[in-house]
């Protein structure tokens, strides 16, 4: 294996460096997870020995959300990665064809000038998935879209006229998938409901270099003991549960810090306004969010078990959230791998009863118990999901799908 060439891996997504978009007037914070991934992505496949080139496009909300109608075409510079950025119109409709018809006439030329082996598909963006049905069809280049959300899911603030084009769009993403080489999947139930017949690598997700190496030290004095939660905002990610059961814990001994943002963010700016044990913070920068993490005893996932999405989702703030060496505390999500299950605690439910509970129980546990398997976690998951381990898993599985030949195709290693 050491022998082969590097393989010439473009990806299509969302990889936009932060000057890009300083330029175009849109916050840091934009999509926090979806570019986390995009970077965490590319620094795999460089990390696994991979030729990488970038088609992009911004991950922003349709206009008016958005106060920007139209971005042009343009080539960039990431990491010393050479990058294609797509032009679109930011309207419903004419977003996906505008990404489209940039895809064929930007996408296709980048390509070709790169000499792409594989095409890596970032997400279940239809039209990225239409233009590499054509891609595949037309010059064979191996298609592998990495899954990391299940298609069409409705938000709470979907008109009735989105939540329909969102259906019809799922339904024409699942046809899209079937004709792809293989996939990424970050759950196994992911993976075998869009591609039941197409070879798989179940992958939960890829440690972000930011986290790698990241020591924060000792907790801090455990007066009060203070819990932590980073990400959105809504009662899909069971925010408001959570806020609530800190309001019902007895006394002042315990403290709440909550940075993010969603529909959830008024609510929780009132709360903490009127009880001081709620600390909402804001959407910071990742050094923001690093510094939350070293000032808390527990950092906390209170995802409901009951939504329909949860079964096809492997959170990927569990793994940076182990990755800090601070105890983590989460409803038991059917996509959690049986792997990780010794080193983090569990609710018993995702009501408010039972994320105060959970947490009182906490409290209460030894600080060195909770400290010694803290520290077992972070060890895991830097070694499991770095960069350097889920990149040469990529790439060894896209090699598999290079060949023309059944009888050469490669075992996939486990992940260790």
């Amino acid at each position: 294996m050491n022998d082969l060439p590097a393989p010439r891996i473009t990806i299509l997504g969302f990889t936009v460096p932060d000057e890009l978009l300083a330029d175009a007037g849109i916050p840091l914070t934009v999509a926090p997870q979806t570019r986390n991934f995009a970077a965490s992505l590319q620094s795999a496949l460089l990390a696994a020995g991979a030729e990488v080139s970038l088609i992009s496009t911004f991950p922003v909300q349709n206009y008016p959300a958005e106060g920007r109608l139209a971005w042009r075409s343009q080539e960039f510079l990431s990491d010393q990665v050479v990058g294609q950025q797509l032009g679109f119109i930011n309207i419903v409709f004419l977003k996906h064809l505008s990404r489209f018809i940039s895809c064929m006439i930007s996408g296709r030329r980048h390509m070709r000038m790169f000499h792409t082996d594989i095409l890596l598909i970032h997400g279940v963006h239809s039209p990225f998935l239409w233009f590499a049905r054509l891609v595949k069809a037309r010059t064979g280049v191996t298609v592998i879209p990495i899954l990391t959300d299940p298609p069409g899911v409705i938000l709470e603030s979907d008109r009735a006229i989105i939540k329909l084009m969102k259906r019809i769009d799922a339904r024409a993403i699942r046809k899209s998938i079937r004709g792809m080489d293989g996939v990424v999947s970050l759950t196994k139930e992911l993976g075998a409901d869009l591609a039941p017949t197409l070879p798989k690598l179940v992958m939960e997700g890829i440690l972000s270099p930011t986290f790698t190496q990241l020591q924060l030290g000792a907790p801090p004095v455990r007066e009060p003991f203070v819990i932590a939660y980073a990400g959105g905002l809504t009662n899909r990610y069971g925010v408001q549960s959570l806020v609530e059961a800190v309001q019902a814990f007895p006394g002042t001994n315990i403290s709440l810090k909550v940075c993010g943002s969603g529909p959830l963010q008024e609510w929780v700016s009132r709360v903490s306004r009127d009880d001081p044990r709620v600390e909402y913070l804001g959407v910071l920068p990742i050094a923001g969010v690093i510094e939350v993490y070293r000032s808390a005893h527990l950092l906390i996932n209170p995802r409901p078990i009951t939504e329909d999405f949860v079964r096809y989702s492997f959170p990927s703030k569990m793994i940076e959230y182990m990755s800090t060496g601070r105890p983590v505390l989460t409803t038991r999500l059917p996509g959690i791998p049986e792997e990780y299950k010794p080193f983090v605690w569990f609710t018993t439910g995702d009501s408010t009863a039972s994320l105060r509970a959970a947490v009182e129980h906490l409290v209460a546990t030894p600080e060195s118990t909770l400290n010694d398997r803290a520290r077992e976690a972070q060890a895991f998951v830097q070694s499991r999901t770095s960069p350097n381990a889920q990149g040469t898993r990529i790439v060894h599985f896209a090699r598999t799908l290079l060949s023309r030949d059944p009888a050469d195709r490669l075992r996939i290693p486990p992940n260790t």
